[in-house]
């Protein structure tokens, strides 16, 4: 058995009552779980689907590159994109994939005029390339409820998606120190270090057990949440970028004159 990487993710309390107000007042709020006793049903907290939800990354400590990375490509299906995070480092191309029966027009308004929203009937597969470090929401104008996240960023070696209990592993290791990072949405909410030993034994396959925070609170790890408090990379469409200096300008006088 070649190394390799074992491990779980918990939601910790700070975690779960964070996910819980976003459930209901944030921008992702839900609308199919019971808010009001109605004499029949209990009323039930919103629950968080793992396998939708989280993407475990994992980089090398000593190599920031990310050399024969493959991206995972999602599905559209069930009007969710499935997996709901992807992370794939910069450059890289992404293929949706529409599973449903009825069409759906994705786009995204991060990327703006490279990725605009577009027809894609059943069965077919749209490219986006994305070039620039950052967090991309994908939406939809078909189905407004669906959500997913590209969240492209340098070094990252290889993805997974854990299951519904959180479980996940890291086969074919090289042996080496690894940071693995949570993402949640487009946002860092765990992180740890992780050393892989050069051994084919199943006792020395290394083991880890992390707890999502909050956003906020995960920065605090070994990758400072990706340089941000949110844990969010922010980003502008190339196009955006041209714009900033004389539109910052305009901000600036517009200042000067104001009280």
């Amino acid at each position: 058995m070649a190394s390799g990487m074992k491990g779980k993710v918990k939601a910790g309390e700070e975690f779960q009552q964070y996910f819980n107000k976003q459930a209901k007042t944030g921008t992702e709020k839900l609308d199919f779980y019971w808010e009001v006793e109605n004499g029949v049903l209990p009323v039930l907290p919103p629950v968080l689907e793992m396998e939708q939800r989280i993407a475990i990354a994992l980089f090398r400590k000593d190599d920031p590159s990310s050399t024969g990375f493959v991206p995972v490509h999602p599905e559209i299906f069930g009007a969710r994109v499935v997996p709901g995070v992807v992370v794939a480092p910069p450059k890289s191309t992404i293929k949706f994939h529409n599973a449903d029966p009825f069409v759906h027009e994705l786009y995204s308004d991060d990327l703006g005029k490279l990725f605009p929203p577009e027809l894609q009937s059943s069965q077919q597969t749209r490219q986006v390339q994305f070039t620039n470090p950052g967090v991309y929401r994908v939406s939809c104008r078909t189905t407004p409820h669906l959500a997913g996240y590209v969240v492209i960023v340098e070094g990252v070696v290889a993805v997974k998606t854990p299951d519904a209990e959180g479980n996940f592993s890291f086969e074919e290791m090289d042996p080496g120190d690894y940071i693995v990072k949570i993402y949640f949405d487009g946002s860092v909410v765990g992180e740890k270090a992780v050393t892989v030993v050069d051994s084919d034994k199943e006792k020395d396959i290394a083991q880890v057990e992390i707890e999502m925070k909050p956003p906020a609170l995960a920065a605090d790890g070994p990758g400072k949440g990706d340089g941000k408090t949110s844990g969010k990379v922010e980003t502008k469409a190339p196009e955006d970028v041209a714009k900033e200096p004389e539109d910052q300008g305009k901000d600036e006088k517009k200042g000067k004159g104001e009280k």
